[in-house]
């Protein structure tokens, strides 16, 4: 049996105090490019496994097009020093153009060959699964490069979940959560104060967070997942794409479109990872 496919997309912007240009493509948190980012942070974190299973594809993502070889070029540089210790391989706008002409010379239409980008999130998270899908990996492990692990058995933990039955259910998605940095509770005091009465996502999301993280057992179907802490089966990610149309929320559009399709998600209570964003550019 193949080895788990580890894939992490990077997200980066125009160098810090160059001249002002509207972003083509809105992400949270880019990293300037004259800045050394989290990624490197994360590959740190690897040296708590004794062994890292699989090959680890870092997708570099620019939030313009201009800039997407320099992008290209600093994941290459920061994931330069890895390579003796891991499998590990950058993707970028290079990368899927080769794609597209193999997959054009075998007729596939342009219509579909646009849906090849890194234009949103959920093109993002595209990307992620077609590495999963072209690596005929066993399944495919989603992180982001804002986190650290901090869990020596992570991966243990996801191998024995992936592919066996529970209650009747074979499990082919599987949820982990975040720890923020320390608890997996979302920090209420940040609630902008209109939208404590009646729009207090953060509340809401804590009392969901309290139900299923907190309490029950380990292993137990989930109404939300994830993106930075999920893993899916080969057959899951052949069978349904993130909508390209969603720009935000594509991980829990993707937890319904999957049910859907009758692949159910599954959270394990045990399986964090350590969430270390930076603060967000945006504001809604």
């Amino acid at each position: 049996m193949k080895d788990p496919l580890i894939v992490i997309p990077s997200y980066w912007g125009r160098t810090q105090g160059a001249a002002e240009e509207a972003e083509e493509m809105v992400f949270d948190h880019p990293t300037p490019l004259n800045r050394s980012g989290s990624l490197g942070r994360l590959l740190d974190s690897l040296d708590i496994f004794d062994q890292v299973p699989g090959k680890i594809v870092i997708i570099a993502v620019a939030n313009e097009r201009t800039i997407a070889g320099e992008v290209e070029d600093k994941i290459n540089k920061i994931i330069a020093p890895y390579r003796q210790g891991y499998d590990i391989i950058g993707l970028g706008q290079t990368t899927l153009e080769k794609i597209r002409m193999e997959l054009a010379d075998q007729g596939v239409s342009a219509k579909a060959l646009a849906m090849l980008n890194l234009d949103n999130y959920a093109a993002v998270r595209n990307i992620c699964s077609l590495a999963g899908i072209l690596e005929s990996s066993p399944y495919t492990v989603f992180i982001d490069d804002d986190e650290v692990f901090t869990d020596r058995n992570f991966f243990e933990k996801i191998d024995g979940s992936m592919k066996r039955s529970f209650k009747g259910d074979t499990i082919a998605a599987l949820a982990g959560y975040y720890l923020q940095p320390d608890t997996y509770r979302l920090d209420e005091r940040k609630v902008p104060r209109w939208r404590e009465p009646y729009w207090n996502n953060a509340a809401a999301m804590n009392k969901a967070f309290d139900l299923f993280i907190g309490q029950g057992e380990r292993i137990k179907p989930t109404p939300f997942v994830f993106g930075g802490n999920m893993t899916l089966a080969l057959d899951a990610l052949k069978k349904v794409p993130f909508d390209p149309q969603i720009t935000r929320g594509e991980d829990i559009d993707f937890l319904l479109n999957l049910r859907v399709n009758g692949i159910r998600f599954y959270l394990d209570r045990d399986l964090a990872i350590k969430h270390l964003p930076p603060g967000s550019t945006q504001t809604a």
